[in-house]
């Protein structure tokens, strides 16, 4: 019996690849991230906004909550895809998009998951399908053009993930104090993000051009706004402890505060990429914690 040996090889090679292109499409999109976003939201509508009970088994919700978690995914996709040349200087270990996902598919898949996302949203009302549609270009409008703008990359980030929680409550119409809390919390801790990501990949950014804070403001001016940054926050947290927040989420932000000024401490003597990825993951942390905060809310 005669048995073809090449093309068991041509076939098992191709198999492989495909395992290796979903691999890295699931690394690309981000998944622990999507779920963040998931459980943002479902945090939002049960404890800062209250209505819970409209959340159980709420088809609309889920589709909601699905076409924004579809719309970041588009949104790492693109940017992985205009960021390849500056990722391969800035973290060569970590470029996903053009060497186990093709950009072409790359490229396809975030128009996929964006025009999916369009249409959830149209679907469940007309309002979050314009919300949607406006979404996605501005999330391949900050990978093209912003991103290599001085601020408005940074700003954008931020605004756009204050909107993950934002879009909860315009679908619910119910709006309070903590919600602006968490909102200002979100914008100001991923804007800081932001500028130490900027201090991070300078040596990057600056070989392709990209006019971010570090490297048109230069190191010494881009911490100089993040120490500016966290005093808003310092004065924003003063401003909510005596106004209105309940006690047990005060206790959290008065427990904040001397994280911050750790935090200040590390960013005036970082001088190398592992300092700033040091401190970029004492954000995330700072980030999570916020999110698990919300379940202080809860009476």
């Amino acid at each position: 019996m005669y048995i073809n040996f090449s093309l068991i090889v041509f076939k098992k090679s191709k198999v492989s690849h495909l395992i290796a292109e979903i691999k890295g499409f699931t690394k690309a999109i981000r998944i622990p991230y999507l779920l963040g976003i998931v459980a943002v939201q479902f945090l939002t509508a049960s404890y800062i906004i209250k209505v819970a009970n409209e959340v159980l088994l709420n088809l609309e919700f889920v589709l909601l909550t699905s076409s924004i978690m579809m719309l970041a995914a588009a949104g790492y996709l693109i940017n992985d895809y205009y960021d390849q040349k500056i990722d391969l200087i800035n973290r060569p270990d970590r470029v996903i998009v053009g060497i186990y996902l093709r950009r072409r598919r790359a490229l396809v898949a975030h128009m996929g998951l964006s025009v999916l996302a369009v249409m959830i949203g149209l679907w469940i009302d007309c309002w979050l399908g314009l919300f949607n549609f406006f979404a996605s270009f501005m999330l391949w409008l900050h990978s093209n053009y912003f991103r290599r703008i001085l601020l408005l990359g940074n700003v954008m980030v931020a605004l756009m993930h204050v909107m993950i929680i934002l879009v909860v409550a315009v679908y619910f119409e119910v709006y309070n104090t903590n919600l602006l809390a968490y909102c200002l919390f979100a914008f100001v801790a991923i804007f800081i993000r932001e500028v130490v990501k900027n201090l991070r990949e300078v040596k990057g950014d600056a070989t392709h051009g990209a006019k971010t804070i570090s490297v048109t403001w230069g190191i010494r001016a881009a911490k100089k706004l993040i120490y500016l940054s966290i005093f808003f926050a310092i004065i924003f947290i003063i401003y909510f402890l005596e106004d209105s927040l309940p006690t047990n989420l005060g206790i959290y932000f008065l427990v904040l505060l001397p994280v911050l000024g750790w935090f200040i401490f590390r960013i005036k003597s970082a001088d190398t990429q592992s300092h700033y990825r040091v401190l970029k993951k004492s954000i995330d942390w700072i980030i999570l914690s916020g999110i698990l905060s919300i379940f202080l809310l809860h009476e």
